[in-house]
């Protein structure tokens, strides 16, 4: 008898699910970006296209699911493994879970509709935290109304495709001084924006045999009927340089994730008026990413940072070849490395080699701090800063201004 009622019950409510004609209209307002781990607001507008009133609605708004492939899942490693038993250990169900979920992206919670009227409409405040950088993907957005027993939701669903930019999370970094590190840029401000030489006006004198024909002022040779060029000096501006290590090799993610977020509180700090700050790293390729004045705005470097993806290649070479092509014109550079082995304090000897003067910020795991020798750096220790992966912004707090001026 109980079974009878029970079922007849369910099958009176998935009948009534069927009665669900309402008709909408759902618009998505997405910010421009959000960061990692902050808990950012959008707002979803639903109009009621029908004729009647809706009630007791509920708004779900979906990411985009991803399912990891099995070599990503063998190489993945879940920092709450280590509290949880021996056979979930061994099986990664929940390793699983928790891999989906960051690929996903974030976890947004569902909002109740309480009534909206006939041809009228209704704005949401929606809360997205996200788990992870990069792009996260809207995938689409359902209206679920229960029935009266609520046993079964009638849902209908709504394609809506969307993208938001989040990016890495940053921290206070230390003050870097570059003074007395002004060097001669070829071509000047906008050298990477334009084609040939571009300097600084500073005069006009007359005409000489041999000046070229572009130098002319022409304006004021048409008022004086005099050849009048104008005159040019050089520009000497601060270039920085901000190397990031993308090696993962067999280290923690959370210390290579850390890594980039320690770059990218330098993007924003470091570039001032006259200054340009280049970004390099390895991923398939070597990158390098310009931003300052008459460039690229540091919003540009974190994108790029935001996508930016660990390298498990042997191309650590790469990054040696990027020394000496632009040597002349760096001012100072700044590392972020992930090890402190030989061939990155090789990297490190190839940089002081070329006078280049250099800070190194190096990521450890925090649960494993072991005794590093200074090496290369032996000689400014103060330029030389561990960094524990569960600890980086007292770490940082604790390095004074770092003054990179010439020895």
């Amino acid at each position: 008898q109980i079974f009878t009622i029970m079922a007849s019950l369910l099958l009176a409510s998935f009948l009534y699910s069927l009665s669900f004609r309402g008709q909408f209209k759902i618009t998505r307002e997405l910010p421009q970006f959000g960061t990692v781990h902050q808990t950012m607001r959008y707002r979803i507008t639903v109009h009621n296209l029908g004729k009647f009133a809706q009630n007791d609605l509920l708004l779900i708004d979906d990411l985009e699911t991803y399912f990891p492939k099995h070599e990503e899942f063998g190489k993945s490693r879940d920092p709450q493994d280590k509290n949880r038993n021996r056979f979930d250990r061994v099986i990664g169900y929940p390793r699983l879970v928790a891999l989906i979920r960051k690929l996903r992206g974030g976890t947004i919670q569902a909002q109740a509709v309480e009534n909206i009227a006939a041809n009228d409409f209704m704005e949401l405040n929606f809360e997205l935290l996200p788990s992870r950088r990069g792009y996260v993907h809207f995938s689409s957005t359902r209206i679920s109304r229960p029935d009266p027993f609520g046993l079964v939701r009638a849902i209908k669903k709504y394609e809506q495709k969307d993208k938001l930019l989040i990016l890495p999370k940053t921290y206070r970094t230390p003050k870097v001084e570059l003074k007395g590190l002004r060097k001669y840029q070829q071509g000047g401000m906008t050298q990477v924006s334009v084609i040939g030489d571009s300097q600084e006006f500073m005069s006009l004198r007359d005409y000489r045999p041999g000046d070229p024909l572009r130098a002319i002022h022409w304006r004021s040779y048409a008022k004086t009927g005099t050849p009048v060029v104008k005159e040019f000096h050089d520009e000497f501006f601060v270039r920085q340089g901000l190397i990031l290590d993308t090696f993962q090799e067999d280290k923690n993610n959370v210390v290579f994730e850390e890594a980039v977020s320690v770059a990218a509180s330098f993007c924003l700090t470091l570039p001032g008026q006259d200054a340009l700050l280049d970004l390099m790293f390895i991923g398939d390729q070597a990158y390098r990413f310009t931003s300052g004045r008459g460039l690229g705005q540091s919003e540009n470097m974190l994108e790029v940072l935001a996508c930016t993806e660990a390298c498990n290649n042997d191309s650590f070479s790469k990054l040696h070849e990027l020394i000496p092509e632009y040597s002349n014109e760096t001012s100072g550079m700044i590392c972020v490395l992930l090890d402190w082995d030989k061939k990155r304090q090789e990297l490190i000897e190839s940089i002081i080699r070329a006078s280049i003067p250099v800070v190194v910020f190096l990521i450890i795991d925090g649960e494993n701090e072991p005794n590093i020798e200074h090496g290369p750096m032996e000689n400014h220790p103060e330029r030389f800063i561990i960094l524990p992966s569960d600890n980086i912004q007292s770490s940082l707090d604790e390095a004074s201004n770092l003054s990179l001026a010439k020895e």
